[in-house]
């Protein structure tokens, strides 16, 4: 019965020399995935017309930010709408770049 034993005792000090991390030391944790934490970034340039005779003003540019590309950009549209001046409404918008961080 000893003999036993004591094989059991070997096969489970051999177990933990090949299992990395099961002598009972706590694992360090896992970083979060960090791709679910970026966003997307979008810029794009507005032309404005004047309301009352429909000529061409300056340019707005905004940015946009959010979780998907399609939506950055929309938001920026939405955030260049907002900087439009007074007897003024926006034209076509350009993007003019999408990036992720």
């Amino acid at each position: 019965m000893t003999r036993s034993r004591v094989s059991f005792a070997a096969s489970l000090v051999g177990l933990l020399l090949v299992v990395p991390g099961a002598a009972g030391s706590v694992a360090a944790p896992q970083p979060a995935d960090v791709s679910a934490k970026k966003s997307w970034y979008a810029e794009v340039s507005c032309a404005t017309h004047k309301i009352t005779n429909n000529k061409s003003g300056a340019y707005v540019r905004a940015t946009g930010r959010a979780k998907t590309e399609p939506l950055a950009i929309k938001n920026a549209k939405k955030n260049a709408n907002a900087d439009v001046p007074k007897g003024y409404k926006l034209g076509h918008c350009d993007v003019k770049k999408t990036w992720r961080r």
